[in-house]
């Protein structure tokens, strides 16, 4: 299992504003090339995103669903790439005294990706793009904070 961790000067509701929104996937989620559609209800449990994931010419088309959601602190994903198979992914947010820690858990559930020979190389692989995954959602959340700021400058 790839776990990673990152912790972020604000509240938990401001860090799951990222993952609340289907839009955000596309810039987050490291190989994701853009979302296709999605559910308006998302991320209600159940709820999908169709997304389009690659590198150069290779593309694959598939789509992530919402297995569990608890707002501001979790949210879990069955992230589909077919052929190659399925992750499952969970975002937890906790509050602490620096802000709220973002860990991320993703380990391979089904198809070639989670066969034990493969899944060590994947579970690396999933390490080093989870770390900069974790960066891009402080990039957003980031950018939100300044958005809110000049906002409450201006208003």
């Amino acid at each position: 299992m790839a776990t990673v961790a990152e912790t972020f000067p604000v509240a938990p509701e401001r860090v799951f504003g990222v993952l609340d929104d289907p839009r955000s996937l596309a810039y987050f989620v490291v190989g994701s090339r853009n979302i296709r559609r999605f559910d308006p209800r998302w991320p209600d449990t159940g709820t999908t995103v169709h997304h389009t994931v690659g590198i150069g010419p290779f593309a694959i088309r598939d789509t992530t669903e919402v297995v569990e959601v608890h707002r501001p602190t979790r949210l879990v994903l069955d992230t589909r790439l077919r052929p190659l198979g399925a992750f499952s992914v969970t975002f937890s947010i906790t509050a602490g005294t620096e802000g709220s820690t973002l860990t991320v858990e993703e380990h391979p559930v089904r198809g070639l990706v989670a066969l034990p020979g493969v899944r060590r190389v994947v579970d690396a692989a999933l390490v080093w793009r989870n770390r900069w995954m974790t960066h891009r959602v402080g990039r957003l959340v980031d950018r939100r904070e300044r958005q809110r700021e000049m906002a409450r400058r201006d208003g």
